[in-house]
């Protein structure tokens, strides 16, 4: 531990206990500053989106939208839009981010091939659920790490095997956990009268016993 992470007392400063329990010896503070800026990232991605989604809701409920005629060249503006996102790396990216975004996103309304693709039952469903994913598929992804890591044959197999193998077992673990959260837990709390309607199925419980 460097000198200035202690205090004259060689003891650990306050702050320094609110770093993250390893289940080893190992903790490596980079790795952790290194998470930081993948969630400042993941943040400063998700909010243009946030905006961009919400204006794609309220442009596609307006009586004036809805007159628009569907067109392929929407298919065409949401091709390049989708390239220009995930592609550039244009310094002005945020800045436009959300008014690219939101043209990519309209083509799921008036683009004929986007449109079916994205009321497609199983992709309409998959977003849905996209928060039981969110919450989910970092402990698929280090159960399934662990799970390889006790394979000792795998350790003498090329690197791209490894990364297959890892791919065939996260996706279906992260589907059933999602999923599984999102049957259980989820998609009954978007009942807003979730708390009455659980309470009473509590209730006559209570009293049976």
């Amino acid at each position: 531990m460097p000198p200035s992470a202690t205090a004259h007392s060689g003891k650990p400063f306050p702050l320094l206990q609110l770093r993250r329990i390893t289940t080893s010896n190992s903790y490596i503070p980079e790795i952790d500053g290194l998470r930081f800026v993948a969630i400042l990232a993941v943040v400063l991605f998700h909010v243009p989106i946030q905006i961009a989604l919400r204006s794609a809701g309220q442009v596609a409920s307006n009586p004036f939208w809805k007159k628009i005629p569907g067109h392929w060249t929407w298919d065409i503006l949401s091709v390049a839009s989708w390239t220009w996102i995930f592609v550039s790396d244009a310094a002005s990216l945020h800045l436009l981010l959300p008014i690219i975004t939101l043209r990519a996103y309209l083509a799921a309304f008036k683009g004929p091939i986007f449109h079916a693709f994205f009321r497609h039952t199983w992709i309409s469903i998959a977003g849905g659920m996209c928060y039981s994913i969110y919450l989910t598929h970092n402990l698929a992804i280090s159960a399934v790490d662990l799970l390889l890591r006790r394979l000792s044959w795998l350790a003498h197999r090329p690197p791209w095997q490894h990364a297959v193998l890892a791919y065939v077992l996260v996706v279906p673990a992260v589907a059933f956990l999602s999923l599984l959260l999102y049957i259980l837990v989820e998609r009954p709390c978007m009942d807003k009268s979730w708390p009455e309607k659980l309470l009473h199925r509590l209730r006559p419980a209570s009293h049976a016993g």
